[in-house]
């Protein structure tokens, strides 16, 4: 009957070794017979493999070894390449933790200090006030100290806030250049920038050593790590007795008083009360200025930088927007051979970077024009810098060849209307300067009233 299958018992056999080998009774599973072995027997199987029975594993080629060598080796590389990258995002992330906490502390500074207070801040002929507090200045004196002299005939000027634009020394912010913006060009938006009385009631500037105590940060110390490397880091001292510290952070601070509110009053008033404070946090930044005779920019961009700036979306920039950052060869010949021209002229502008736009209110008379800056984040760049000769520039209404990128800026609103703010370069639109300096890792802005200070 089908389904039904005879169980049958063969009889015995005899193996090669001699052995005898048998059937046992049948398996209560599957119903068939198992050989028994006996004696020397060895086990042979002639027939195909059953469900019972276990191949014998295959043995790896060599191409398999080979391929499985280079897909580690690649998985290793890989993981090799991330430990630059990911080292280069850990100290930025360390830089922008230390700029938050020197901010932070030079704004405690100026409260606590005062600095500004009109008495506090000395210019040439005694305490700062009246038009000269209208204006915006810049608190460096990490800056102010290195130059030798000042336009006033060597002398040693707190707030030079009679100083004209074109001073050649560093007593400006940012630094004059001859021929910064092409041939016989030179931006004209800057402050005079100030240092600090050195004690309350003295005539004479901060010392050098103050100016470092309370500008420069000392919370990067400086250590040195034993040979044996079970044990701690030790600190440095100094000859004075203190830990030494790196001092790669310093900051400075742009005081920029609120608009007078025109057009009800026709001019600057006397003593404002409010101003826009912005700390710049810097990481390794040069003090020295540049020579002011230099006839072109052929060493390369100094420290500080001014390049001409204009809004592409509309002419209005609403938190920032996108601009197109130019630079005039140094020749200003129109017929300047493009290979002759100094890419590296160009500042180093890239994301995360911090620069500075400046420029005037234009209102109708008789209100007077005042100065307007504000710091902006760059968020993201188009590259390296790209060169536009005299018949396909698209920056300039002038044709002339320039160097030029294009950057979108973070930050305050800036209502770019031709109307009210006047033309840098001269080309018939809107064009402002921006103001670039190495190694700004963060900006802090706050509104202060000067009254809520004098507790």
């Amino acid at each position: 009957m089908r389904g039904i299958l005879p169980l049958i018992r063969p009889a015995a056999r005899t193996g090669k070794a001699g052995g005898t080998r048998e059937n046992t009774p049948p398996h209560p599973a599957c119903g068939r017979s198992l050989p028994l072995l006996r004696g020397g027997e060895a086990k042979k199987h002639t027939g195909p493999a059953t469900g019972l029975q276990r191949r014998t594993p295959r043995g790896i080629t060599l191409m398999e070894v080979l391929i499985s060598i280079f897909v580690a080796s690649v998985g290793l590389m890989g993981l090799a390449a991330l430990i630059p990258v990911g080292r280069h995002y850990v100290v930025e992330a360390s830089k922008q933790e230390r700029g938050n906490a020197v901010g932070r502390a030079a704004f405690r500074e100026i409260k606590v200090r005062g600095w500004l207070k009109p008495e506090n801040l000395w210019g040439s002929g005694g305490a700062v006030t009246g038009a000269d507090l209208t204006k915006p200045f810049c608190i460096d004196p990490l800056f102010v100290a290195y130059p030798a002299n000042s336009a006033a005939g060597g002398a040693m000027t707190i707030m030079p806030g009679t100083l004209p634009w074109n001073d050649g020394t560093g007593w400006l912010f940012p630094t004059k250049l001859t021929n910064e913006l092409g041939a016989g060009v030179t931006a004209t938006a800057r402050m005079p920038r100030a240092t600090l009385k050195g004690w309350s009631g003295a005539t004479i500037p901060m010392t050098n050593p103050s100016v470092e105590r309370m500008f420069r940060s000392e919370d990067d110390l400086v250590f040195e790590q034993p040979s044996d490397e079970t044990k701690r880091p030790n600190v440095v001292w100094g000859s004075d007795d203190r830990i030494q510290s790196a001092g790669d952070y310093t900051w400075l601070a742009t005081v920029v008083p609120s608009p007078w509110p025109y057009p009800v009053t026709p001019a600057p008033i006397a003593a404002p009360k409010a101003f826009s404070v912005s700390v710049a946090v810097c990481y390794k930044r040069s003090p020295l200025a540049p020579l002011p005779a230099i006839a072109n920019r052929g060493d390369g961009p100094p420290s500080e930088r001014v390049l001409y700036a204009d809004f592409i979306s509309g002419g209005v920039g609403y938190g920032g927007g996108d601009v197109l950052l130019r630079l005039p060869i140094k020749s200003g010949d129109p017929n300047s051979d493009p290979a002759n021209v100094e890419k590296s002229d160009f500042p180093k502008v890239r994301p995360g970077q911090w620069i500075m736009l400046g420029g005037w209110t234009q209102p109708a008379a008789p209100i007077q024009p005042h100065e307007v800056y504000h710091w902006y984040r760059v968020v993201a760049t188009g590259g390296d810098p790209s060169y536009a000769d005299s018949g396909t520039n698209p920056a300039s209404a002038s044709g002339n060849p320039e160097w030029y990128l294009e950057a979108t800026l973070a930050g305050p609103d800036w209502a770019a209307d031709s109307t009210m703010y006047q033309d840098a370069d001269g080309a018939g639109g809107l064009t402002l300067y921006a103001t670039v300096i190495d190694g700004v890792v963060g900006v802090y802005t706050k509104t202060i009233e000067v009254d809520s200070w004098a507790q």
